[in-house]
Order: structure tokens, then C-alpha cells, then sequence
């Protein structure tokens, strides 16, 4: 099992370093809306490494699982601030929104789930912020996006939608399967599995729009 688990995860990474390859070279210089999106990938990128280089030394690194929670609750927030800005509630109380959700993932490292251990409490938070954004996309019937590029957008939604709803229980119960000895690893491939498919999602997404961007210039 730590195999095949270990063969999804260089998969998973490898196809994250082209995305952002591909996103520097035909996503953001191009189409601003999704800087944010690409700042994510390679974020994303670089906390793995760290994290891959603190667990082959024997470094506990859920510290840095704290911080890219509270990195990528940012990104992704201004992501979809970007897509829904039109919408006037939405541009009034973002910033409140974001500091305050910033406020309880500070609080939960430092009162309740101290860095040492999983931060389950606000990876469940953000999660269902993320399944929550997603589908709000799908509701808002007006986006001010160019029609031509929209189902770029809707495919790195369905991405985020898929991977953060099929992944939120098994961060909810982290914890929980970290104290189980060998049957919790199928949970951890589950979830290796969604976030390997997330990447060839978001990699479709900004195949798509090269296409779309050579179509139209």
C-alpha cells in the first residue's frame, strides 16, 4: 500500500510542477483571474518539498500543515473574490470574512490544536468554506468573465469542488486515524487519489485555455 501510495503522490507532484509551468507560461501573465489559482499551485509545490525534506529527517512537520492552511484559505478566498467581485455583499464583507476566519485558524494553532498535532478543526473549516465557494460558482448566474473562458473556470471549480468534498471527512477525523496503526492508510491513498486527480483537473483547466487563448488572439 505505501507503494502505490508513494507512486500517486510523485504523480500527483509531478503533474503540479507542470501546472505551474504551464500556468507561468499561458495562465496569469495572460489572464489575470488566475493569479491567485497559480500562486496556490506553486505554494503548494513548495510546502511539499519542505515537508518531504522534514519527514526524511525525522522532523515532525505538521507545523507547516498549519501554515499552508492559513496560506491557502488567503489564495483561494481572493481566487473567488475575483470571480464573484460583481457582487456587492460579497466585495463589502470579504476582508471581514477572511480576517475573521484568519482569527479562528490563529486560535485553533495556538489554544486548541497547538502546531505539533493536525489541525483538523480549521482544515474541516476551510474545506467547507471551499465546497461552499464552489458551489456558489455554479449558482451565480452572472459572471463577468469572457464566455470563451468560462469553462476553464468551471473545470478548476469542479477540481476544487471534487477534491475538498471527497477529502473534508478524512481531515475531519485526522487525528483520529493518525492514532490507528495500518488501516488508516487507505484513507491517506483515498485521499492521494483525489488530490492526483485535482491536478489533472487543474492541468485540463489550463490546457483548456491555451487552447482558447490561441483561439481568440
Amino acid at each position: 500500500m505505501k507503494s502505490w501510495q508513494f507512486l500517486i503522490t510523485n504523480s500527483s507532484e509531478l503533474i503540479l510542477l507542470i501546472n505551474i509551468v504551464l500556468s507561468l507560461v499561458y495562465g496569469w501573465k495572460h489572464w489575470p483571474l488566475l493569479k491567485y489559482f497559480s500562486w496556490l499551485l506553486f505554494f503548494s509545490l513548495i510546502v511539499q518539498i519542505v515537508a518531504k525534506m522534514m519527514w526524511l529527517q525525522k522532523m515532525n512537520n505538521l507545523p507547516l500543515l498549519h501554515f499552508y492552511t492559513l496560506v491557502e484559505f488567503v489564495l483561494i478566498s481572493l481566487f473567488y473574490h475575483q470571480i464573484f467581485k460583481q457582487n456587492l455583499i460579497w466585495s463589502k464583507n470579504i476582508r471581514w470574512f477572511i480576517a475573521s476566519v484568519l482569527a479562528l485558524i490563529l486560535a485553533n494553532s495556538i489554544f486548541f490544536q497547538p502546531i505539533t498535532v493536525f489541525n483538523a478543526n480549521t482544515k474541516t473549516l476551510t474545506q467547507v468554506i471551499y465546497i461552499a465557494y464552489a458551489v456558489g460558482f455554479y449558482l451565480n448566474a452572472t459572471h463577468h468573465q469572457a464566455e470563451s473562458y468560462h469553462n476553464v473556470l468551471k473545470t478548476v471549480n469542479s477540481a476544487i469542488l471534487l477534491y475538498y468534498t471527497g477529502s473534508l471527512f478524512i481531515f475531519m477525523f485526522s487525528n483520529v486515524l493518525l492514532g490507528l496503526e495500518q488501516s488508516h492508510n487507505l484513507f491517506w491513498v483515498a485521499n492521494a487519489v483525489l488530490y492526483l486527480i485535482f491536478q489533472l483537473l487543474v492541468f485540463t483547466a489550463i490546457w483548456k485555455f491555451r487552447q482558447t487563448k490561441s483561439t481568440y488572439s
